[in-house]
């Protein structure tokens, strides 16, 4: 091959150490001209901070990745371990070369091996893996944070600063110091250690094509963690169903139908954990997938349900790809999919269910109950009744259905149906493997459903009928921005005497206006204020302002008897409204008297995407404005009689009447 015209930029930290790295990496292409671009990393400027303590992933490599990233350098050379992970966006490892020595090493001034040091002798290190090891294997010694270069850290210890250093083997190899050796210490050390790995942009197919001649991992295997489904085999998918033929061995855990990987001729690994019982640690089984992977093998890893719904999937996978293996996920039937199958219950319905969430029922006191319509438990066998009285304290109905699901998708399936009251009281419950689905779709029946309320405002919050509401609004709130004339009205409130707000979004939208001018709450605290309505004055007290609703029924008539009632004449009147306000206000205002200038400070308009309702499953109607009566009546053509309606405010009231009576 002959030698490239331009040379090779290799990005790399100052240290005597790496730049031998890179000298060892580049002697596998004798015939390739290169240059160094040296640079420090963060963690070679900050040598105060303890790397026991915690320091961000890419301390030793940030600005070396910048050289990348930018385009000064083509590659940089690292020490694997030293990678952050997930690299950059736009990085990848082009080359991991084989470990040179994947043990540490104990350097101590005398000479002595760690088991031989007085008691409370002060061992340096930079790692909290070795030191949590150390201390495991040699508690009489005290172990301290250390920093600076491989040969600044066993100064230290010849200085007297220190007792010893722990240092990787293979870097003390590389720098002619393995004379220091005290002892090679016995404990595991991080996957990577020894290894070198090379990093370049991940468009850069010349650099991948150039250094993939000597990456190790050509060697490797990959590793795909699979869901299994349920546990009957008619759901594995067809790609999990591949993955298991094209393996050579293959880790499960506990399987429902074990028996169905007997077709299967690849060796077999249980690594299940039921309850107490572990045939390994998570730690154990993550480093058997490694180890299998590098020995050249094609992996798979199967895990009941699908292997991202309470499997710890994630965790294999994050362990696999931060130690650069090769590793894929394969989704599967999850045993609550499964299960709300079997037994007929939709997760989500139109007017019933807009949201699920899958939960774990193990640790009740850890439980927090997501605002979800459909909730699906699982590992909750042996805590049914209590998960019954929790879901009840945190506001669930008593009555709500729960339908709990033994055996999913298999022909012993058992399906029990309670309430969360009955559930709570039950003497006898299913035993593990169960589910349980808490919501209105897990109702047997019609007979079991709440009475259904359509809400057609924005804030489902200020409906208060007893049943299930069904929240579909009819109008669509939107702010608008002021004109130079209305800017200028905002900037002389104190030519006003009063200011009324009509609604909620009439003070948020007209505080929206104020702050924009640089103006605060304070422009306006010389105004007599009034609020219809106890949601607009809830409103203003977000505001930090305690204005009590004069019209408790949320009407303009209200509001205009207020004032006759009360002398309210000769004011000027500031009313920040909708497009859609009605005039009953300010012409009532202004028949009393009173000078008013409106402020139109929001729009409302019908939505665009409104979701028509199947009427024949609702128990009533709750219509929030004049502008949801007639949004309905646009998109349904009439007010059905089997409905009950409830109005917020006279006037919408009045609207029904006006639309109703044209039928």
């Amino acid at each position: 091959m002959s030698k490239h015209q331009k040379p090779i930029q290799i990005a790399s930290r100052t240290s005597r150490l790496a730049l031998i790295q890179v000298e060892e990496v580049m002697q596998n292409l004798p015939q390739v001209n290169y240059t160094i671009i040296k640079t420090d990393s963060m963690g070679d400027k900050d040598k105060q901070r303890s790397l026991l303590s915690g320091v961000p992933s890419d301390f030793f490599t940030r600005e070396i990745d910048h050289l990348l990233l930018s385009g000064e350098a083509d590659i940089a050379v690292h020490s694997a371990k030293d990678l952050p992970y997930p690299l950059p966006e736009g990085l990848m490892v082009a080359a991991l070369l084989p470990a040179l020595d994947q043990s540490d090493a104990l350097v101590t001034a005398s000479g002595l091996p760690p088991e031989k040091l007085p008691a409370g002798s002060r061992i340096g290190t930079s790692s909290p893996l070795r030191k949590r090891e150390m201390e495991a294997y040699y508690p009489h010694l005290k172990i301290v944070s250390v920093r600076g270069t491989i040969e600044e850290r066993i100064a230290q210890a010849d200085n007297g600063f220190m007792d010893g250093v722990i240092v990787a083997t293979c870097a003390l190899i590389r720098l002619q110091l393995e004379h220091r050796i005290a002892c090679v210490l016995p404990f595991k050390t991080n996957p990577l250690q020894g290894h070198l790995a090379v990093v370049t942009l991940s468009n850069r197919s010349d650099m991948v094509a150039l250094f993939s001649l000597f990456d190790c991992r050509q060697n490797w295997g990959k590793v795909t963690i699979a869901g299994f489904g349920p546990g009957n085999p008619e759901l594995l998918t067809v790609k999990a169903e591949k993955a298991l033929q094209q393996a050579d061995i293959l880790f499960y855990d506990d399987l429902l139908d074990a028996g169905y990987l007997e077709k299967y001729r690849d060796e077999k690994v249980y690594v299940g954990k039921r309850s107490s019982n572990h045939a390994f640690s998570q730690d154990e089984i993550n480093e058997k997938l490694r180890l299998a992977a590098i020995s050249g093998k094609n992996v798979i890893r199967i895990k009941g349900g699908d292997p991202l719904i309470f499997g710890r999937g994630i965790e294999e996978y994050h362990y696999l790809k931060s130690n650069l293996v090769d590793t894929s996920l394969i989704p599967g039937i999850s045993s609550g999919q499964a299960a709300a199958a079997e037994s007929v219950i939709p997760l989500t319905a139109r007017g019933v269910s807009s949201s699920v969430a899958f939960l774990s029922g193990h640790d009740l006191d850890k439980l927090v109950i997501p605002d979800a319509d459909t909730l699906v438990f699982y590992m909750a066998s042996a805590n049914q009744q209590h998960l019954a009285l929790k879901l009840i304290s945190a506001g669930r109905n008593n009555l709500t259905p729960v339908a709990v699901i033994q055996n999913a998708s298999y022909p012993n399936q058992v399906v029990r149906r309670y309430t969360l009251d009955s559930l709570s009281k039950a003497t006898e419950v299913l035993e593990s493997p169960i589910i349980l689905i808490v919501g209105w779709t897990a109702a047997r029946n019609n007979d079991q459903m709440p009475q259904k309320w359509l809400y057609t405002g924005t804030n489902p919050a200020h409906c208060h009928e007893d049943g299930l509401v069904v929240h579909a609004p009819l109008i669509q709130i939107s702010g608008l921005n002021p004109s130079e004339q209305e800017k200028q009205i905002i900037n002389e409130m104190s030519k006003f005497n009063r200011i009324i707000f009509t609604s909620r979004y009439s003070v948020e939208h007209f505080f929206k206006w104020l702050f924009g001018q640089g103006l605060d709450v304070r422009a306006i605290a010389q105004l007599s204020i009034d609020a219809i309505g106890a949601t607009t004055s809830e409103a203003l007290k977000n505001k930090g302002l305690n204005v009590a609703p004069l019209s408790e029924d949320e009407s303009s008539d209200g509001m205009i008897q207020y004032y006759r009632n009360n002398g309210i004449s000769g004011e000027k009147i500031l009313l920040p409204r909708s497009d859609k306000g009605l005039p009953i206000l300010p012409e009532g205002l202004k028949k009393l008297g009173n000078t008013v200038t409106i402020l139109t400070v929001y729009s409302n308009r019908k939505p665009t995407n409104i979701v028509v309702q199947n009427l024949t499953d609702f128990f009533g109607v709750v219509f929030s404005s004049p502008s949801t009566v007639s949004n309905f009546y646009d998109v349904y053509s009439h007010f059905p009689t089997h409905l009950q309606y409830r109005f917020r405010g006279h006037n919408t009231q009045k609207r029904f009447n006006e639309l109703n009576h044209k039928e």
